[in-house]
């Protein structure tokens, strides 16, 4: 890179490397909306086990709640 910073090019050889610097942003572009379609997705697939584990914590809350209650009054 830094040689072509300062090295003289014909046209040719230039508009080769500018396409191939339009490819490469493409390409980069292209993995970067890859990437955001699957955080969301992760993101959505998270948000129900989410919830779905907030109620499985209630619930043993609610179990040791009344088995400690339960042991109390035995003793």
């Amino acid at each position: 890179m830094n040689r072509l910073k300062t090295e003289s090019m014909d046209p040719d050889m230039e508009e080769h490397y500018k396409e191939l610097l339009k490819e490469w942003k493409k390409d980069e572009d292209h993995i970067k909306d890859k990437l955001e379609e699957m955080e969301d997705k992760i993101r959505d697939d998270l948000e129900p086990m989410k919830s779905e584990l907030k109620s499985e914590i209630v619930g043993i809350r609610e179990t040791l709640d009344t088995m400690k209650a339960t042991s109390t009054e035995s003793y």
